[in-house]
């Protein structure tokens, strides 16, 4: 995304903003680019839970913790054990919870 839509996006969420560029770097596009990321990272996380690759767990404060499902680790090193694999695809196995 452009800078320029990040900035109109932030003026339409908070029309009386007004700032220098630091400002508008430092919050303005920080705020659409961690949105975004946020975004990208929840849905490639939910990928990886649903491969079995990563494992989530709600614990009593309400939020989801999520870790590496050690049992299928060997799914996504290379056989060297030293690379992540490139791709996915279906893994069965739970997290021991």
């Amino acid at each position: 995304m452009s800078a320029e839509r990040d900035i109109l996006e932030y003026l339409a969420e908070h029309p009386d903003a007004c700032g220098t560029i630091e400002d508008i770097v430092e919050w303005w596009i920080l705020e659409a680019s961690i949105r975004r990321a946020t975004n990208e990272a929840k849905a490639a996380v939910e990928r990886l839970v649903a491969s079995g690759v990563v494992c989530a767990d709600k614990l009593s404060d309400g939020k989801t913790y999520y870790s590496m499902n050690r049992e299928n680790l060997n799914q996504i090193l290379s056989p060297d054990g030293r690379r992540f694999r490139s791709g996915s695809r279906e893994i069965d196995g739970d997290c021991g919870s």
